[in-house]
């Protein structure tokens, strides 16, 4: 077998065993929902999240007392001193235990700030969260409507290749009849193997685009996947009535991007609160119980002391008050309070900026939206115009009043009619689903 021939045998049994299995075929609700419980990125920002929770949880039990027990051993292998601080030979040891608790009574309300903040801070990686999926979703419908649309061209192409077969085949018949000439037949089997490379380059286009749909999706990519068209019924654009003003005073209320950087410039201030609480004085309580056990401690009959008796003996209970007043540090901890004020000033910039930011993506959607259906539409009257010439030059084609090369051309005007229709649909369909997301949050599509 020749190099070629292996080739196309083992496309051939690739092709077949794609064939054997269950192709999974795909609505857009499908591929969103399959995205929001599958996609790896976002099982990564959900974790975030619960570490977060997890974090303003232990804030809350920074009010509370500390408590704490210690014990400290101590080994003399050749001397060492006894209850009555003698010298005495030999091996001993001594041991100390006890209990401690403290409690901050005043530290410039950090305990208090640092939990308001890591409380913000959670609800900051809710939003984030939030932003990804929403970000996530426009690249499924992004990527949705682009394997839509490489489909259509996979279907024209297959139409221009049986139209030229078609057409192929008429002209046999008419050499045969001796009505055309060689030169013809040559002419058409050009554009019959043209034809067919370009539907092959087609399909070869929308299986590459199947693959990066099936990866963002996290689905097996040696399952066969295919999407289901939109209703026709909801495929077709309409004229919608959206107002700038009116999406944006909505998506001020919903939209995770601005709630964001409105709970970021919340957490700021409160970080900025702790900082400056580092520069007031701070009075903490204690307390703490204790004994000793001396190894050395004997009885004046030489016995030695037991345990118990030495718990006693030596119990001490204790209590006390600490008051710290910071006078200088370097200038550590009034730097760190400009740089938190610098903070809160930057989260109130990106916070503005966020908006006008989305102030403008809803104004280009709106306006992007419009300029689709305005294209849709006079796609569709040249798509009219250009099927009548279609069936023109079909006619005269199959009469030999024109040649192959201004048939395949006209063809070829046809064929960009019919992508330029389908290529303004979906594009208005993205920008469609773009604003009703960015008004109502939800992630349902309303398309099937």
């Amino acid at each position: 077998m020749t190099r070629y021939s292996i080739l196309a045998f083992c496309l051939v049994i690739s092709k077949a065993t794609l064939a054997a299995g269950d192709t999974l075929v795909l609505t857009l609700n499908q591929c969103v929902d399959l995205a929001l419980r599958q996609n790896l990125a976002l099982k990564i920002s959900a974790n975030e999240q619960r570490k977060s929770r997890i974090d303003f949880n232990q804030a809350k039990w920074a009010v509370t007392p500390e408590i704490s027990a210690y014990s400290q051993g101590n080994l003399d292998l050749r001397r060492s001193t006894n209850q009555n601080n003698q010298i005495t030979p030999g091996t001993n040891y001594t041991l100390n235990y006890g209990i401690s608790a403290s409690l901050n009574v005043f530290n410039g309300f950090i305990a208090l700030n640092r939990i308001a903040a890591q409380k913000y801070f959670h609800w900051v990686t809710d939003a984030k969260n939030e932003k990804f999926k929403h970000s996530l979703y426009l690249d499924v419908v992004s990527l949705y409507f682009e394997c839509l649309l490489y489909n259509d061209a996979v279907s024209i192409a297959r139409d221009k290749t049986h139209t030229a077969d078609a057409r192929l085949e008429h002209i046999i018949q008419l050499k045969n009849n001796g009505l055309r000439s060689q030169s013809a037949i040559t002419e058409a089997q050009a554009d019959v193997s043209n034809y067919r490379l370009e539907q092959l380059r087609a399909e070869n286009a929308y299986r590459l685009k199947l693959m990066q749909l099936a990866q963002l999706l996290e689905i097996d990519i040696t399952q066969p996947v295919a999407i289901k068209p939109i209703a026709p019924n909801a495929a077709q654009p309409v004229q919608t009535s959206q107002n700038t003003d009116s999406i944006y005073l909505i998506v001020l209320e919903n939209y995770p991007a601005i709630q964001q950087k409105e709970l970021e410039l919340m957490y700021y201030q409160k970080i900025s609160n702790i900082k400056a609480g580092t520069l007031s004085p701070n009075l903490s309580l204690f307390a703490g119980t204790g004994s000793s056990f001396y190894s050395a401690d004997t009885l004046a009959t030489g016995q030695h002391t037991s345990l118990s008796e030495q718990f006693s003996k030596y119990l001490n209970p204790s209590v006390g008050v600490r008051l710290g007043i910071p006078i200088f540090s370097g200038f550590s901890r009034t730097n760190s309070v400009r740089k938190s004020r610098i903070d809160v000033e930057n989260a109130i910039l990106a916070l503005e900026l966020e908006r006008k930011n989305v102030y403008a993506t809803i104004e280009s959607a709106i306006q992007q939206q419009q300029a689709n259906l305005y294209e849709y539409q006079m796609a569709c009257d040249h798509l009219q115009f250009e099927s009548a010439m279609h069936a023109m030059y079909r006619e005269k084609s199959d009469l030999g009043l024109i040649t192959s090369i201004e048939f395949s051309t006209e063809q070829n005007r046809f064929a960009e009619a019919q992508m330029a229709v389908q290529s303004a649909k979906y594009a208005w369909w993205v920008q469609n689903l773009t604003i009703q997301l960015m008004k109502t949050g939800n992630y349902s599509v309303g398309t099937e």
